[in-house]
């Protein structure tokens, strides 16, 4: 049932089959009514189910629910879904919520300069743990991205469901603009996400040199360089002091890893 509602083109038609098929062994939840929230076909969904199963529709209308959609940027769905529970419940951030992530998902930059000027909840995630600034950078906004950075309230380093930072796709994509917004602005460069990738490894992996080169020569990179350094130091290796080190410093290492296939 989730996944039907959650379907923005076909979710209707395929709720009234169930709902004719499976009758009352179908469940009106919370959950379902949240799957519809999160795409634009949210309002359609879910007056259908209104006038299907009112009372457990409405029951899944929740405060949560109505979040859920702000998350997501749906703000059509914002607007039906809050109409529907009680006014004292409404969250007025919800909508700002809303305009913020729609504004980063479509790259409105003058839309973007106007919400960070206000009280906006910056790191609200979606439903795969995406912030505003993960969307902006994952879609290529550029002129986004380097306005969000430059709010001291965004985490440039908050992970999705994935373990997957901001700058995490413009690496993978080899989006040198956005990387070295992100980087410059002091995000970290070594998570690893579910598939143990980091944002170093896939742009190697995916021939971006260049992007590559951004992350290692970045003062994140730098300063795990060091203490990689120092933990070999530490165990007696070839980074003692006084030696004839491969890897003598930050620019030895990028070298290095460079070149180490050679």
């Amino acid at each position: 049932m989730k996944a039907a509602a959650g379907n923005r083109g076909s979710g209707q038609k395929i709720i009234a089959l169930l709902l004719d098929k499976r009758g009352d062994d179908i469940q009106i939840t919370e959950d379902v009514v949240k799957a519809a929230a999160q795409t634009t076909g949210c309002r359609r969904i879910v007056s259908f189910l209104l006038t299907q199963r009112r009372t457990e529709t409405m029951d899944s209308i929740t405060p949560q629910t109505c979040f859920t959609a702000a998350a997501c940027g749906q703000l059509d769905a914002i607007d039906y879904l809050c109409f529907q529970i009680a006014r004292m419940d409404v969250n007025p951030a919800w909508r700002d919520i809303a305009h913020l992530y729609h504004a980063a998902e479509n790259g409105a930059v003058d839309e973007i300069r106007d919400l960070v000027q206000q009280a906006v909840p910056f790191n609200t995630q979606d439903t795969f743990g995406r912030t505003p600034l993960c969307i902006a950078a994952c879609n290529g906004h550029t002129e986004v991205v380097k306005l969000l950075t430059q709010s001291v309230e965004v985490d440039i380093d908050c992970l999705s469901t994935s373990r997957r930072s901001p700058v995490f796709w413009p690496s993978a994509r080899g989006n040198e603009d956005i990387v070295n917004i992100v980087v410059s602005a002091g995000a970290k460069t070594y998570f690893k996400d579910i598939d143990g990738q980091t944002a170093v490894s896939i742009a190697r992996q995916n021939g971006h040199d260049s992007a590559f080169r951004i992350l290692l020569n970045s003062e994140a990179a730098q300063q795990e360089c060091r203490d990689a350094l120092m933990g070999i130091a530490s165990l007696g290796g070839c980074a003692e002091p006084g030696r004839n080190n491969r890897y003598s410093g930050p620019g030895q290492v990028v070298h290095a890893v460079l070149h180490e296939d050679s």
